[in-house]
């Protein structure tokens, strides 16, 4: 499956990055704003995304402009999710506020969509339980502290969907990630 239009949901800046850097390359985003945060904090740190992409990348106004015209920001789960590929999720780590979370995303998803996890410490849990266990799978920049984020390490569970988990790699280099080797999760 090709994932041209994903939906990412943060409390913070490296989903926001990563938003950022998918319509970049031409995909559609939408960003879920996270249960009680203003949707104008969410557009306030995708600017700061373009401001940090000009910046680190080189990239022109005109380029951040075009990024910024593929993402829309919205305060609904089911919206964000409409037509959604890829779900991003990067949340607060509690497995019970995940696993709560996981669950509503499945009901709003549509069936294709694959759910990516940037919290490592409870994704083998969450896989099991949550987020169509198929279609689910982790990712996690090899630096994170760092602005530039080109390499992702993924891992995949034992019921990982390899369908899903070709279709996140081809997404992943689509949008210029070096993909590091494959964890597979016991």
């Amino acid at each position: 499956m090709e994932i041209k239009n994903i939906a990412v949901f943060s409390e913070g800046d490296l989903a926001t990055r990563i938003a950022f850097r998918a319509a970049f390359y031409g995909m559609r985003v939408k960003v879920g704003a996270m249960a009680g945060e203003p949707v104008d904090i969410v557009r306030e740190r995708l600017r700061r995304a373009g401001v940090q992409y000009m910046q680190d990348y080189g990239a022109r106004e005109f380029d951040i402009d075009k990024a910024s015209g593929n993402i829309s920001c919205t305060g609904l789960m089911g919206e964000a999710l409409e037509n959604a590929g890829l779900a991003i999720v990067a949340i607060s780590e509690e497995l019970p506020t995940n696993s709560s979370f996981y669950t509503q995303l499945e009901n709003a998803a549509p069936v294709k969509t694959i759910f990516a996890t940037a919290s490592f410490s409870d994704s083998g849990d969450l896989a099991g339980d949550s987020a169509g266990p198929s279609r689910f799978l982790a990712m996690r920049f090899k630096d994170s502290k760092s602005e530039r984020d080109d390499e992702v390490e993924i891992t995949i569970f034992p019921q990982t969907d390899r369908d899903a988990f070709y279709s996140f790699v081809s997404f992943a280099e689509e949008i210029g990630l070096k993909v590091l080797p494959i964890n597979v999760a016991e």
